[in-house]
C-alpha cells in the first residue's frame, strides 16, 4: 500500500492448496507478470521433465517448504487482521450464521427510518430502555424508545416538513461507550420550497450496546436555520394565529415544540400556511427578473443574480428538454448575455410564473415561467411568437439558474428555425462568423450545439451582422 514503510521489501506469500505434483498449466493460461512483481506463475517453477528427474525426496522437501510458506502466510494474515479496528456487533441468536451489524450500521439504519418517519421500523433498532429525550430537546428526560414515543417524534418532524441527508456514521473516539457520530444536513418548514438551506453542521450521537440503540441525541446547528426559517415562522404564527402559540410551543421563547396530537396537527396546518404566504415572494423574484429582461434593464436584472454567477440551462428548439445540459456563466458573461438578448430583440410576452414544489435538496426554489417568445430573427423569418417555458431557480433571494433560448443552435437538426436561417445567411455572406465544428468570430461548437461566444468583440461583430441582416429583404 502506498505510504507503508518497508512494504516494498516484504514478500507476498500466496497461500492455497498445493498443485498436483507433475501437473501442467493448460496452454495459454500462464499470466504475464509485470517486471519486479512477486511471481506466482508456473513459469517460475521447474518444467515437468525436471521435476521427474529430481525424484521423491525433492517432492518431500517441496511439500515441507510449502507447509512453512503456508504457515508464514497464515501468521501474516493473522497479524494484519489483528491491526484492524474492532467493530461493535449485534448479539446473534445461537447457531446463527448471519454477519453481525456494526454500530455504524445499526445507527444508520435507525436514523434512516427515523428520518423517513417510519416509526415502526425505527423502533426495531431500539433497546427496551432506550433514551430518546435528546432527539428533540422539548420532550421529557428519559423518554422511552416505545413505538408511541417514536411515533410522536416522527409525526412532528413530518408535520414541520423535515427532510435530512445523512453522511456516513463514524465512531466517536472520545466516548466511553460504543458511540457513533452521524453528520447530516436538513430542510425544515419547507425551506427548499422558498429557496433556503440546506442547513449543515448538525449531527446525531447514537450509543449502541449489544446491537441495539440505547441512547440518541441530536446536536443541532441552528446558526442559519433560526434567523432564516424558525424565527420568521414564529413571528408569522404569533401575528396571524396568536391563540395557537400556547398549543404549539412549550416555552415562552418559542424555542421548543409541544408534542401532542393537537400541537402536531397545528404544526402541519401552519407550516403549509406559511409556505403559501412566502412562495409568492419567491415567484415575484422570477417575475421581476423577466420584466427587467423585457425592458433590457441589465442593471436591474444583474442585481437579482447570485454573486458567483449562475447555471444556464441550454434549450433545444426554444424548449426545455431532459437531453440538454447546462453551462456556468460568471457575472461578466451574464452581463454580456443580457446585452446579446437586447441585440437579438428578444421579448417574453404574456409570461406567467408558478412554484414547482418538487424537493430540491440544494435549497433552490424552482420557478416555472411560461411565455410567448418573440425576437428580431423570428420577425425577419416571418415566424409568429412561440409558446414556451423555462425554469428559474432562486436561493437566498438571488437567482442561481436561468435560460437564454437563443444562446445555442442545434445541429444536424438545424433548430431553432430562425437561428439557422441567420446562420445560413452568415455562411454565405460572412463565413468567418463560424459554423458547425468551425469556430469563428461569434460562434463556437460544443457537442452538437453552436454556442454564441460571449465576449465584447463577439458582440460587436453580432451587432454588425444583425444590422446588415435586417437590411436584406430576401434574408
Amino acid at each position: 500500500e502506498p505510504g507503508c514503510p518497508g512494504c516494498e521489501v516484504v514478500p507476498l506469500y500466496v497461500v492455497g492448496p498445493p498443485a498436483f505434483v507433475g501437473a501442467e498449466m493448460p496452454a495459454g493460461s500462464r499470466s504475464q507478470e509485470p517486471p519486479g512483481s512477486p511471481s506466482t506463475s508456473p513459469q517460475s517453477t521447474p518444467s515437468l521433465s525436471t521435476q521427474e528427474a529430481v525424484g521423491s525426496s525433492s517432492r518431500s522437501r517441496s511439500a515441507g517448504a510449502f507447509v512453512v510458506v503456508a504457515a508464514i502466510g497464515l501468521v501474516s494474515i493473522a497479524l494484519i487482521l489483528s491491526t484492524f479496528p474492532k467493530r461493535d456487533a449485534t448479539t446473534l441468536p445461537e447457531g446463527s450464521s448471519a454477519i453481525p451489524a456494526t454500530a455504524q450500521e445499526v445507527a444508520a439504519g435507525f436514523l434512516e427510518a427515523f428520518g423517513a418517519f417510519d416509526a415502526e421500523r425505527a423502533v426495531t433498532y431500539l433497546a427496551d430502555d432506550a433514551d430518546l429525550s435528546g432527539l428533540i430537546g422539548s420532550v421529557p428526560a428519559g423518554l422511552p424508545g416505545t413505538p408511541e414515543s417514536v411515533r410522536s417524534l416522527t409525526s412532528w418532524l413530518e408535520a414541520e416538513r423535515f427532510s435530512q441527508a445523512l453522511d456516513p456514521c463514524e465512531p466517536d473516539p472520545l466516548a466511553l461507550e460504543t458511540t457513533v457520530r452521524c453528520p447530516f444536513e436538513f430542510h425544515a418548514l419547507g425551506s427548499y420550497e422558498i429557496g433556503r438551506g440546506p442547513y449543515r453542521g448538525s449531527y446525531y450521537e447514537v450509543t449502541v450496546r449489544d446491537g441495539k440503540v440505547v441512547r440518541a441525541v441530536t446536536h443541532w446547528d441552528f446558526a442559519k436555520f433560526s434567523p432564516q426559517m424558525w424565527e420568521p415562522f414564529d413571528r408569522w404564527v404569533s401575528t396571524a394565529f396568536p391563540n395557537d402559540v400556547a398549543v404549539m410551543y412549550t416555552t415562552v421563547s418559542h424555542s421548543q415544540p409541544r408534542l401532542t396530537e393537537e400541537s402536531i396537527r397545528l404544526w402541519q396546518q401552519r407550516s403549509r400556511g406559511y409556505l403559501k404566504h412566502e412562495i409568492p415572494k419567491v415567484v415575484g423574484i422570477a417575475e421581476r427578473f423577466l420584466r427587467a429582461r423585457n425592458a433590457y434593464d441589465a442593471g436591474k436584472a444583474m442585481s437579482m443574480l447570485a454573486d458567483d454567477g449562475a447555471r444556464v440551462r441550454l434549450m433545444h428548439n426554444n424548449r426545455m428538454t431532459s437531453m440538454m445540459g447546462s453551462i456556468r456563466l460568471d457575472r461578466h458573461e451574464l452581463a454580456l448575455a443580457l446585452e446579446a438578448e437586447r441585440l437579438y430583440g428578444v421579448r417574453y410576452g404574456s409570461f406567467a410564473c408558478r412554484s414547482n414544489d418538487d424537493p430540491v435538496h440544494t435549497g433552490e426554489a424552482r420557478i416555472e415561467c411560461s411565455y410567448l417568445m418573440d425576437s428580431t430573427l423570428r420577425q425577419i423569418a416571418g415566424l409568429p411568437p412561440k409558446q414556451s417555458s423555462f425554469a428559474v431557480q432562486v436561493h437566498n433571494g438571488r437567482i442561481t439558474s436561468l435560460s437564454f433560448p437563443w444562446l445555442n443552435l442545434s445541429f444536424p437538426g438545424n433548430e431553432p428555425a430562425e437561428g439557422w436561417r441567420f446562420e445560413q445567411w452568415l455562411e454565405a455572406e460572412h463565413p468567418e462568423a463560424g459554423g458547425p465544428m468551425e469556430p469563428g468570430t461569434i460562434f463556437r461548437t460544443q457537442g452538437q450545439e453552436m454556442m454564441l461566444i460571449l465576449t465584447g468583440d463577439s458582440l460587436d461583430h453580432l451587432a454588425d451582422y444583425l444590422a446588415e441582416y435586417e437590411r436584406v429583404p430576401s434574408a
